[in-house]
């Protein structure tokens, strides 16, 4: 049969082989990767990338599956790939909701809640944020689908909007937020009479991220400072 062949393929061509090193079967090293995969996944702050992560790790299942010749292995894990299939598709194919709420009164309740409990991961993304010691600021919350999945905090400097926070909860983490934010979001930036945005990467991701929206590095500016005009949101 088809299937005797396929093993008979298999076992002809991996029977013996050994990782040079350790000495393990090639087909336990298939098992112990398909395990490291899937275990893997659930460490995926982004529901995007865990399930990604989840449909490669159920595609090297069903390898080590049909290396062992286990139908029950292998089609447990079609399913599960087809699974994960399906909901990346959703993923890609979902149209989020996105609003802005800008926050007038900074004793607001929801702000100093939501300061509060993500107060820790903040600090890790830009560590020198302090609201009460910025003058006048502009506070704005990003809602997607009814969820406050980021805030955006900055002040007037001359003409100059400086940025003194851009935080995206985790989970949400894959750049939507801020092509809302700069370019879908004209009339928040415009009414400020700013010529251009300035930010500060306080680290490689965020760099990133900036890059991704639009920023590009101050020739002349000793610290690191990043600009957007504002002039592209008019």
């Amino acid at each position: 049969t088809l299937n005797c062949q396929l093993r008979f393929h298999l076992a002809s061509r991996f029977s013996g082989v050994t990782a040079a090193m350790t000495g393990i079967p090639v087909t336990e090293i298939v098992g112990y990767l398909a395990s490291l995969l899937v275990a893997l996944a659930y460490f995926m702050k982004s529901t995007y990338k865990l399930r990604l992560v989840g449909l490669v790790g159920a595609v090297v299942f069903v390898a080590y599956g049909v290396l062992l010749t286990s139908w029950p292995l292998i089609l447990v894990n079609l399913l599960i790939a087809v699974t994960n299939l399906y909901y990346l598709y959703i993923l890609h194919t979902k149209k989020d909701l996105f609003e802005i709420m800008e926050i007038a009164d900074l004793n607001s309740p929801l702000l100093h809640r939501f300061l509060r409990f993500y107060r820790d991961d903040i600090n890790q993304w830009f560590p020198r944020f302090d609201l009460p010691a910025i003058e006048r600021p502009k506070v704005a919350f990003i809602f997607r689908d009814l969820v406050p999945v980021g805030l955006f905090v900055c002040y007037l400097k001359g003409c100059d909007l400086v940025v003194a926070l851009d935080y995206v909860i985790p989970g949400y983490r894959d750049f939507q937020n801020g092509e809302f934010l700069f370019n879908r979001q004209h009339y928040f930036f415009r009414k400020t009479g700013a010529s251009r945005c300035l930010a500060q990467p306080q680290n490689g991701k965020y760099l990133k991220y900036l890059k991704k929206v639009g920023f590009e590095a101050v020739s002349d500016s000793p610290d690191g400072w990043y600009q957007r005009p504002l002039t592209l949101n008019r």
